[in-house]
C-alpha cells in the first residue's frame, strides 16, 4: 500500500474505479471446475467463474490485472485487486488517461460498478485514506468510528481497538511508545487490569488521530531527513522531506517497542539501535538516495571520524550468520534430547565448545587448534600426534579451502547459463531489494531496450536514473531477464 501512496506524490486529480463482481471476472477451466464444487439442498453444483472465499483467489486475481495494466504500459494507474486508482498532472491529461482506461476495460471486457466509481477529483477517499496533491490522511469515516470506541473490557476488544488503529499507525509519532502500557494485557493467562495508565494510553491514541494527521507524500526529487530517537522502552524514527519554502513536513512515522535483549543495550548503542531501526523500515525511500540523519546524542558524532568500526550486529555477516545456523541446530538437538527442560541459555555454553571443538567437515581441524594452537584438553592420544603443527595445519586448512571452493565453483559453472543479449533486445530489470518484502510490490520493471553492451557483464538500458539524472542506467546482467510480450502468455484456462 505503501509504494501504492508514494507513486501519487505528483500528481493533481484522481479517479477510483471499482470492479462490479471482481473475481467473477476469470474463468475456470471446464477441467478444474468439479475441484470448487459444492453441495445445496438441490443438487451438486460448480463455480464456473472464479469465486470468492477460495486462498489463491486474491494473488491470481491481481495478477491478472496486474498484467493487463502491464501489456498495455500503463504508468498513469494503480491496482489493488478491484480497486484501480487514476492519476494526472492535469484536468485535460486526467480525460485523456481515463479514455484509455475504459477503452482497455471494453478489450478486456472489464465491467466497472459506476455507483462506485469517482471521477476527476483533486481529493478522493481511496483504501481507507484521503488523497490529495501531495498529501495522505486517514479517512473521516474511518476516524469517526475510532473515536466512538468505547474503552475495552476484555483482551479481544483490544485487539479490535488497537487492529483499527495500527492500520494508521506511521501518522502516530511515538506509536510504540504511547501503547507500550496495553501490550502486557495482550499476554496469555494474564488477568484483564485496566489502570489509570492504560486509560491514558487509550485516550492518546484516539487523540492523535483524531485531530486528522496529515502526511506528506514521499517526492522521489527531494532529499529526505530522517529523525530518529531511543528510550529505554522503544525506538523510533521520522522521515521528513522539505517543501518549496524548505519546511520539513512529515512523510512517515516508524516506531517500535524493544526486545528483551536490547533492553540492557546502553543508551549509545540504543541510538546506534534507533538508526539502524530507521534505515531498514525507510529502505524503500533511502536506497540509492543521499539523505541525512539527526540525531540528539552527542556520543555519535564520534563515529564519524572512526575508521575501520566494527558492526555491532554480527549476523550482517555471511561466515557469521552460517556459524549461527549450526549452533541453533545443535542448540535444538541437545533440548529435544534433554529429558528435562532446560533453558537453552544455559546450553549454549557447551554447544559453543562443542563447535569449537569439533573438526571442520572443510578443513579437518577443529576451530580452536586454528585458532589457538592448542587444544583445551588433553587428547588420549595426544594432540602433537593426532594433528600437524598448528602452522603447517594452517596452511593446509587454506589450501582444502581453496579446493572446495574450487570444487564448488565448477558445479556452478555446470548449471550456470551464460546470457547474452543484443541492443535492441527487451528486458526487464529486477526491483527487488532486501528487505522490501511487500507482498504486491511488483519484483521487475519494464520493459526496457538494450542500448549496448559496456562489459561481459554490464550493459546499459533506457531506464532512467535517479541519481544521476540521466536518461540511461548500466547495470548488471543478474538484474536483467528477457522479456516476452504479455500477448505471448496465456492462463492456464485460456
Amino acid at each position: 500500500m505503501d509504494s501504492l501512496l508514494d507513486k501519487l506524490s505528483k500528481a493533481k486529480i484522481f479517479s477510483s474505479l471499482d470492479l462490479a463482481s471482481g473475481y467473477w471476472h476469470v474463468p475456470i477451466h471446464s477441467k478444474d471446475t468439479e475441484k470448487l464444487a459444492f453441495c445445496t439442498n438441490f443438487g451438486l453444483y460448480e463455480w464456473c467463474r472464479l469465486p470468492f472465499g477460495i486462498k489463491v483467489a486474491p494473488a491470481i486475481f491481481n495478477r491478472l490485472i496486474r498484467r493487463i495494466l502491464t501489456k498495455y504500459k500503463i504508468d498513469f494507474a494503480c491496482n489493488y485487486f478491484d480497486d484501480i486508482i487514476v492519476y494526472s498532472s492535469s484536468e485535460l491529461e486526467h480525460w485523456k488517461h481515463l479514455k484509455t482506461i475504459f477503452e482497455i476495460c471494453e478489450k478486456e471486457n472489464i465491467k466497472l460498478k459506476l455507483s462506485k466509481c469517482v471521477f476527476a477529483q483533486t481529493k478522493i477517499s481511496f483504501l481507507g485514506y484521503e488523497i490529495e496533491q501531495g498529501k495522505v490522511s486517514p479517512n473521516n469515516a474511518n476516524i469517526e468510528t475510532i473515536k466512538k470506541l468505547q474503552p475495552p473490557t476484555n483482551g479481544k476488544e483490544l485487539q479490535r481497538f488497537l487492529g483499527s488503529v495500527n492500520v494508521y499507525n506511521k501518522f502516530i509519532p511515538q506509536y510504540a511508545k504511547i501503547r507500550y502500557p496495553l501490550n502486557p494485557l495482550l499476554k496469555k493467562d494474564v488477568k484483564f487490569n485496566w489502570t489509570n495508565e492504560c486509560q491514558d494510553a487509550f485516550d492518546k491514541l484516539k487523540e492523535t488521530l483524531t485531530t486528522k494527521p496529515v502526511l506528506n507524500l514521499y517526492n522521489p526529487d527531494v532529499t529526505c531527513h530522517v529523525f530518529v530517537d531511543a528510550s529505554q522502552k522503544s525506538v523510533g524514527a521520522v522521515l521528513k522531506q522539505p517543501d518549496a519554502s524548505d519546511v520539513l513536513h512529515p512523510i512517515a512515522y516508524h516506531s517500535r517497542t524493544l526486545r528483551d535483549y536490547e533492553k540492557n543495550y546502553a543508551i549509545t548503542e540504543l541510538e546506534c539501535l534507533a538508526i539502524v531501526d530507521a534505515l531498514d523500515k525507510f529502505y524503500y525511500y533511502l536506497h540509492g538516495q543521499k539523505f541525512v540523519i539527526h540525531i540528539d546524542h552527542a556520543a555519535l558524532f564520534w563515529h564519524k571520524n572512526v575508521k575501520n568500526l566494527k558492526a555491532h550486529h554480527p549476523q550482517t555477516i555471511g561466515k557469521v550468520e552460517r556459524v549461527n545456523q549450526s549452533l541453533v541446530t545443535s542448540l535444538k538437538c541437545k533440548v529435544i534430547s534433554t529429558s528435562t527442560k532446560v533453558p537453552w541459555t544455559k546450553l549454549l555454553e557447551s554447544v559453543t565448545n562443542e563447535y569449537n571443538l569439533t573438526p571442520h567437515s572443510i578443513t579437518k581441524y577443529p576451530p580452536a587448534y586454528l585458532l589457538l594452537g592448542t587444544l583445551p584438553y588433553d587428547s588420549p592420544i595426544g594432540q602433537n600426534s593426532y594433528y600437524e603443527p598448528v602452522n603447517e595445519a594452517r596452511n593446509l586448512a587454506l589450501q582444502r579451502t581453496i579446493d572446495y571452493h574450487n570444487k564448488d565453483k565448477i558445479r556452478y559453472d555446470a548449471r550456470f547459463v551464460d546470457k547474452k543479449f543484443n541492443p535492441g533486445d527487451l528486458v526487464v530489470y529486477e526491483e527487488f531489494h532486501y528487505p522490501n518484502t511487500r507482498k504486491l510490490t511488483p519484483p521487475f520493471s519494464g520493459p526496457y531496450e538494450v542500448i549496448k553492451q559496456c562489459s561481459e557483464v554490464t550493459y546499459e538500458i533506457n531506464k532512467p536514473n535517479p541519481l544521476t539524472k540521466q536518461a540511461t542506467q548500466i547495470v548488471h546482467i543478474s538484474k536483467l531477464r528477457c522479456f516476452h510480450s504479455p500477448g505471448k502468455l496465456k492462463l492456464s484456462h485460456e
